[in-house]
């Protein structure tokens, strides 16, 4: 390598990646944002958003049936490091509450009713 041009040695790395690859690769760039920016059909949207609707009612349905399980002392409640002071409700009614606010949050989803503060 002593006495090696380094210029030389860069012109070489240059001609290994034809300008024809390089151009491909712009032209797909240009395709994918393209396509990524062009107007879509809103169904599909409409469709997810309903079918998100029902899972979530679907889950808090099965959540209200397990309310007692969770409440039990049997039942074991593991924590995640740095989260062993977050808890739950200490009366079943509060759990209740938030399976009550989760399921008509998903009913407003999947109706497309107030779906802005739903989702939140």
């Amino acid at each position: 390598m002593a006495g090696t041009d380094v210029s030389s040695i860069c012109s070489t790395c240059q001609r290994s990646y034809p300008d024809s690859a390089r151009q491909l690769r712009i032209t797909t760039i240009r395709e994918s944002l393209t396509r990524a920016f062009s107007p879509v059909d809103g169904a599909t949207l409409g469709v997810f958003r309903i079918a998100w609707g029902v899972i979530m009612m679907l889950e808090a349905h099965w959540l209200w049936q397990q309310t007692r399980d969770l409440h039990s002392p049997d039942f074991i409640h593991f924590h995640f490091q740095g989260f062993s002071w977050i808890r739950h409700f200490p009366e079943g009614w509060m759990t209740q509450l938030e399976i009550a606010t989760l399921m008509l949050a998903a009913i407003f989803i999947a109706a497309g009713f107030l779906y802005r503060p739903a989702i939140i």
